[in-house]
């Protein structure tokens, strides 16, 4: 008998979840799309980042997708890391899954930061002014 191939959907073509290591916190970098078929390679990235640190970096910028089982994984770490919004923190989502984030009403577990060159929220308002058209 030859080895088990572990049948996956093609969601998964293109999908990755890795550590790295340096400076600062491990970083899960997640590139493609993040739904039942690959929230296990997802949650196994963040388990071992987890392992000997309280604090990790999920780096979002290439991750496409985020179906609501992406959501629960990063919760269950949130949740293991000892529930302080600054053990979780998630770098540049997009807007999608932003607003993902938000109708779960999980936006509040987790820090997210952007950088410079990645667009927030239309409804994200970054200065004081109030809003035109009121």
């Amino acid at each position: 008998m030859g080895p088990r191939i572990k049948n996956r959907s093609l969601s998964c073509i293109g999908f990755e979840a890795r550590v790295v290591r340096g400076v600062g916190r491990p970083t899960v970098v997640v590139r493609g799309e993040i739904d039942r078929a690959t929230v296990d390679e997802l949650t196994t990235a963040l388990t071992e980042a987890m392992v000997g640190n309280s604090c990790i970096e999920v780096d979002l910028t290439d991750a496409t997708f985020m179906d609501s089982s992406g959501v629960r994984a990063l919760a269950d770490a949130y949740f293991r890391l000892g529930r302080l919004p600054e053990a979780i923190r998630l770098r540049d989502p997009s807007p999608a899954l932003r607003s993902l984030l938000v109708l779960a009403g999980a936006e509040t577990l987790f820090d997210v930061v952007f950088s410079k060159d990645r667009p927030t929220l239309v409804t994200e308002r970054t200065d004081r002014e109030p809003a035109r058209g009121r």
